[in-house]
C-alpha cells in the first residue's frame, strides 16, 4: 500500500524538532531512559523516539503524556494563552468572543429577483 506523506514547512519541522530536543533534555535531567518514559506514558518505545525527533505523524495527545509525566504538563496548557495580568480584563473580552464562527453568507445583488434579508441582515435568494 503506498502511503502518502505530507511535506510540512520548514518552520514546522524546526519547531517540532525543538520541542523533540526539549522533551529528550527534560527526561535525561530526570535520569529516565527511553524505556522508563515510554512506561510511564503507556506506549512504545518507538513512540517516545519519534517525539524526541520532532515527527510531526506523532498524536498530539502522546507528546501531552510526555510532558505529563516529565510535570511539564502546564506549559502546553500556555500555548497562545492571551490572558494578561487583568483578571477582569480578560473575563470581559473572553465574555465578548463569539461562541462559534461561520463563513460568510455568499453575496447576492440588492437588484436580484427574490433576494430578501436573512434574520442577520444578509442578503440571499
Amino acid at each position: 500500500m503506498n502511503k502518502k506523506t505530507r511535506k510540512f514547512p520548514i518552520s514546522v519541522q524546526r519547531t517540532l524538532a525543538k520541542l523533540g530536543e526539549n522533551i529528550r533534555v527534560a527526561r535525561i535531567q530526570r535520569k529516565m531512559t527511553v524505556a522508563d518514559l515510554a512506561e510511564r506514558m503507556q506506549v512504545s518505545e518507538r513512540t517516545v523516539l519519534a517525539i524526541e525527533a520532532g515527527k510531526p505523524g506523532v498524536a498530539v495527545g502522546n507528546v501531552a503524556g510526555a510532558l505529563l509525566v516529565l510535570q511539564e504538563l502546564s506549559q502546553l496548557g500556555s500555548i497562545l494563552d492571551m490572558s494578561s495580568k487583568d483578571p477582569i480584563g480578560d473575563t470581559i473580552r473572553k465574555e465578548q468572543l463569539p461562541k462559534r464562527v461561520r463563513k460568510k453568507k455568499s453575496i447576492v445583488q440588492k437588484d436580484d429577483p427574490g433576494a430578501e434579508l436573512d434574520e442577520d441582515g444578509y442578503l440571499t435568494l
